[in-house]
């Protein structure tokens, strides 16, 4: 029988191309779409509310960084709670 290895993904970005990649595509417009509903919620405070939101992004993606250098394989979120937990909690959307 011949050795079934599972599905994973092959490694064609460097680091640095997706930090560049970030900062062009998705930087520049992320704090733009939000400005005015944050600028009103946050009493004026939108620098500190966009800064704390990227810490906690920054704090995922580190988390989905070493995540995926555990478990190489395709499948994002559900991959990883099916591999803490049990599959079938990847498909529920609220995580019950």
């Amino acid at each position: 029988m011949p050795d079934i290895k599972p599905p994973h993904l092959r490694r064609v970005l460097s680091l640095w191309d997706l930090i560049f990649y970030g900062i062009v595509a998705v930087t520049p417009s992320a704090p733009a779409t939000i400005f005015g509903l944050a600028e009103v919620k946050s009493r004026g405070h939108v620098v500190v509310t966009i800064l704390a939101a990227m810490v906690a992004m920054v704090l995922t993606a580190i988390s989905y960084g070493r995540m995926a250098a555990l478990y190489p394989s395709a499948g994002s979120a559900y991959t990883y709670v099916g591999v803490v937990f049990t599959p079938i909690w990847g498909f529920w959307p609220d995580g019950r």
